[in-house]
């Protein structure tokens, strides 16, 4: 009874023995194929990361050259020769250095202002363009409206800025523009609204600019924009005329220029009074035509000497000097670090490109002709769309093989999870009897559940052989057309070779 049982022990253990080399060739094979399968993949996901790491880097490096060198051409479509450019560019880099700003914005107000003034000649536009830089900064403005209020003031005080020169007459506006939000803690951008709503009315009564500041500066203390000073001051103007007549008073000198403000709101005064008494009387609304101008007189009557200082110290400022003092307080360290690390790198790779751009045009011909043969040669364009297709499609079969082993192997764990309790009764019950020879009955139960047991088993790995085989045969599939693909990709490939354009190319 005991030798019959161990026999059919061994006996299973002898097929067990048998099936174990059969199932490990094949688990060799499954192995050799997704190991060889995980490192294609982590090849090209390395290969593929370290190409794109290198030319988004080289792309990034670049990148402000580029920009810098577009926003030169912008400049150089409107007829600016190299020499300007040259020293457009290189103000542009010591601007960002120094203030912390943008060198291609700087380059690109020189478009709008080159636009708005006529006739800048030599180092004018570098100037104008460092200046609304300047301003801009000084008086938190943005750089295109400080560029439209140059432009407005040139069209006011053309005049003026001709005969002083162009670079001249930029540098005393920046200053006294500078100097004017600062006295009447206004902006640059009150400042430019003043002047475009008043427009050159003032200007072709003989008024200064300082006068026009310091009295658009003095109302917008008062109201609440700049728009609506210069509206009230362009009443007055309209209205002094007849205001001579009405009053009877004399408002413009022997040459026929307007007074100053001042000496007019005196003459009122000296004959008429006070002058708020003289508004609510409705007088001046009668002689100067509407209550805009009143209200405008009434606002500068207040303090009529402060308005002769402010007069005398924005005519006293010649240059830029304030602005730049302005613009310094407001600088930023860590922005003028980056903007300086920027410029070094415009600056090295304007020289730097040149040398590459000649390879880059002949990359571009070169696709430029492989666009024309896609037309010239269908037939080979076809074979090669299919062929990048059928690449991509063994990519795709590769993956799916991947998934697959791995979810063979995550059933086989589970199997073999599934096994312990019957490998634990087996070795409990199924190997006691050997060493409980007393109690023969147990040993019998154990021998049954053993044997059913290891049925069990046979049948299992049986199972397992099946679909082991079943892979193996799909991976010998695999290999065929593997091996038919590369022969076809090695004939196309010797096709192209053997084409001497290809070489040109």
């Amino acid at each position: 009874m005991a030798s019959s049982r161990l026999e059919r022990l061994q006996l299973i253990l002898g097929l067990t023995d048998r099936l174990s080399e059969p199932l490990q060739r094949i688990q060799r094979l499954v192995n050799r194929v997704t190991n060889n399968i995980s490192q294609g993949f982590q090849n090209a996901r390395d290969g593929i990361g370290a190409m794109f790491a290198a030319g988004a880097g080289f792309a990034m490096t670049v990148s402000p050259t580029i920009d810098m060198n577009n926003a030169r051409g912008e400049v150089a479509s409107l007829g600016v020769d190299d020499a300007v450019l040259d020293q457009l560019n290189q103000s542009g880099l010591q601007y960002s250095m120094q203030f912390g700003e943008s060198a291609q914005g700087y380059v690109r107000a020189a478009y709008d202002i080159q636009s708005a003034i006529d006739g800048l000649q030599g180092a004018d536009l570098p100037t104008f363009t460092t200046a609304a830089g300047t301003l801009a900064k000084a008086t938190k403005a943005d750089v295109g409206t400080v560029t439209s209020y140059f432009g407005s003031m040139y069209g006011i005080f053309r005049r003026q800025a001709t005969e002083m020169g162009k670079s001249n007459w930029v540098e005393m506006v920046t200053g006294r523009t500078a100097v004017a939000v600062q006295k009447f803690k206004t902006s640059g951008p009150q400042m430019a609204a003043a002047f475009e709503s008043l427009g050159a009315d003032a200007t072709s009564y003989g008024v200064s600019m300082a006068e026009q500041m310091a009295i658009l500066g003095n109302l917008q203390s008062a109201l609440p924009s700049g728009s609506e000073a210069g509206s009230k001051y362009r009443a007055y103007l309209a209205g002094v005329v007849n205001a001579e007549s009405k009053l009877g008073l004399k408002f413009s000198d022997s040459e026929g220029r307007l007074l100053p403000v001042v000496d007019v709101l005196e003459r009122i005064r000296n004959k008429y009074g006070d002058i708020d008494t003289l508004a609510e009387g409705g007088l001046l609304n009668t002689a100067f035509g509407g209550t805009e101008a009143t209200a405008f007189l009434k606002l500068l009557s207040a303090d009529i000497g402060k308005i002769n200082k402010d007069i005398k110290e924005i005519a006293d400022i010649k240059g830029a000097n304030k602005a730049i003092e302005m613009a310094q307080k407001m600088e930023d360290p860590w922005a003028r670090l980056s903007m300086a690390i920027t410029a070094v790198t415009i600056a090295i790779y304007q020289k730097a490109l040149p040398a590459i751009e000649p390879f880059i045009r002949q990359m571009v011909d070169g696709m430029a002709v492989l666009v024309a043969w896609t037309d010239k040669y269908p037939h080979l364009t076809k074979v090669v769309g299919l062929l990048s297709f059928a690449l991509l499609g063994l990519v795709a079969v590769g993956g799916a093989v991947s998934l697959t082993v791995g979810i063979m192997r995550f059933a086989l764990g589970g199997l073999q999870a599934t096994l312990i309790p019957a490998i634990a009764m087996i070795w409990r019950y199924g190997f006691s009897w050997i060493f409980a020879i007393r109690n023969i009955n147990l040993a019998g139960r154990a021998m049954a559940l053993f044997n059913f047991i290891g049925r069990a088993v046979i049948v299992s790995f049986a199972a397992v052989k099946a679909i082991t085989l079943g892979l193996a045969g799909g991976f010998g599939l695999l290999a065929g057309g593997l091996w038919s693909a590369i022969t076809a990709t090695w004939s196309f490939t010797a096709a192209l070779l053997a084409n001497p354009i290809t070489w040109i190319v």
